[in-house]
């Protein structure tokens, strides 16, 4: 198909193009302007379809890859250098590429509503099927970017944040269209009409959750410790716990929890550690969450990250290793395989996940959500630059399994929210002097259709986008009989 679908002037057609490339930019990763996230993929399709397919898809595929790699390459120590980020770049711009291609070489061989779906159910099938991948997960999922729409996020209770996805760049297809027939409403009216009642309904579905599920249950006060101990020796791990667990219980604290790795410390010193955190549960009657790292040299991987969950008289009811690792510990670190501890307790169902692990949206429903949660406890540990997006990106998981969520992190943002993603506690690490972070977390949750369901949506998505493709070719036989046959 080599004609031109979108009539543009070649200087406007470039301008999009670069419009498309600056939106990018600000569209995925810590700097994020959620409005651009709708516009860019609006700008890039009108590139594309304004040109020949060698030609647009080409550059779509380059400004893709680099507009990723400025926001990647700053972090790129996490990746393991430049090289690796750029290896990075090149995959995820070419997945953010797919969607654009796919959409430019089918969806012309339908029409009307079938014609602007083909766009968005290729964007879902891309980001699902990437979500299972330990490298990337959900890091470059543009629903991410919508947390602070509360009324758009709440859908994500129903079809997982696989739906955000949809009705972003649905708007994409659905604007092109309507430039390709110079907004003739006649032409027009069934794909514009039925993106604006949908977009009506997940807007008034956010309302009515929002106004009629609001949490009314008890509070349980969690305490988040960000301090840490270094260095690996016994006497500085137990003295951050006497110095901090006491003061958490004093200010009425029910549960006292340490961030990701807070102590470090070598495996024949864990015993000794632990019957100091035993004896602390048991006199300041709380519920104590270490985070530990874990070293022991005479293994091939050496290090643990691992959570250990104590109950106030002493009992050890959890030992829990991190499963979803970071690109930058795989190579030394024992991966936990689960199942994330899921304990009864006096103020609800208390699950624990590590860091990461909260970025695996089916490993939080199948191991959390599934199991009836409460309250997730998730001690992490970011870096400076991304305390503004991890820690939004992971909140999801609270609206899509109907649980609260405290994420206690050093160099990052704290952040705990109730079951509907509301904010209780936002704590900046690197604009307080606090080391205790206090949260009353409601101790009931709720049951959402994606903690039964899953990812029903994606997957949907995908037989979907298999089904128009499947119609595509046929419509294209079915047109190459016919002049075979003139």
């Amino acid at each position: 198909m080599n004609t031109v679908r979108l009539s543009l002037p070649r200087w406007l057609s470039f301008l999009a193009l670069l419009i498309a490339f600056v939106l990018l930019r600000f569209s995925l990763g810590p700097r994020v302007v959620p409005t651009f996230t709708w516009l860019f993929p609006v700008f890039m399709m009108a590139w594309v379809r304004s040109n020949k397919p060698g030609w647009g898809l080409l550059l779509c595929w380059v400004s893709s890859i680099l507009a990723v790699a400025i926001i990647i390459l700053p972090y790129a120590f996490m990746w393991g250098g430049p090289p690796i980020s750029w290896m990075v770049a090149g995959i995820v711009g070419s997945l953010l590429f797919l969607p654009f291609a796919v959409d430019r070489l089918i969806s012309h061989r339908l029409s009307g509503i079938l014609s602007t779906l083909v766009f968005p159910l290729t964007w879902v099938t891309v980001e699902c099927l990437s979500s299972f991948s330990p490298f990337m997960s959900t890091a470059f999922v543009l629903a991410l970017t919508q947390f602070d729409f509360p009324l758009i996020a709440q859908i994500s209770s129903v079809t997982g944040i696989w739906g955000i996805s949809f009705l972003v760049v649905w708007l994409a297809p659905v604007v092109c269209l309507a430039l390709e027939h110079r907004f003739e409403w006649s032409r027009v009216a069934r794909p514009v009409s039925l993106f604006l009642i949908v977009l009506f309904a997940v807007l008034c579905f956010g309302g009515i959750a929002l106004g009629l599920d609001r949490p009314t249950s008890p509070t349980v006060r969690v305490a988040g410790v960000t301090a840490s101990s270094r260095g690996g020796a016994l006497e500085s791990g137990v003295s951050l716990l006497n110095n901090y667990v006491p003061q958490a219980a004093a200010a009425g604290a029910k549960i006292v929890m340490l961030h990701e790795g807070a102590i470090f410390i070598a495996a024949e010193d864990e015993p000794a550690l632990l019957s100091v955190g035993q004896e602390l549960s048991r006199q300041e009657g709380v519920y104590l969450l270490l985070g530990l790292q874990v070293e022991d040299d005479d293994r091939s991987l050496p290090y643990e990250n691992k959570t250990i969950f104590i109950a106030p008289d002493g009992e050890l009811l959890s030992v829990y290793l991190k499963q979803g690792l970071a690109p930058g510990e795989m190579a030394s670190f024992v991966r936990g395989e689960g199942p994330a501890p899921v304990l009864e307790t006096p103020y609800g169902d208390v699950a624990v996940l590590i860091c990461s692990d909260a970025f695996f949206p089916d490993l939080v429903r199948r191991q959390v959500g599934k199991n009836g949660a409460d309250v997730l406890l998730v001690p992490a540990w970011d870096f400076q630059g991304v305390e503004y997006f991890w820690p939004y990106g992971t909140a999801f998981r609270a609206i899509e399994n109907g649980f609260a969520m405290f994420r206690v992190a050093r160099e990052s943002v704290t952040i705990a929210v109730d079951y509907q993603g509301r904010p209780l506690v936002l704590s900046n690490y690197f604009l307080t002097d606090q080391s205790v972070i206090y949260a009353d977390l409601p101790t009931e949750g709720r049951v959402t259709t994606y903690a039964l369901l899953g990812d029903w949506f994606a997957w949907l998505s995908i037989a979907g986008l298999v089904l128009l493709v499947v119609m595509a070719i046929a419509k294209r036989r079915s047109k190459e009989e016919q002049w075979g046959h003139a």
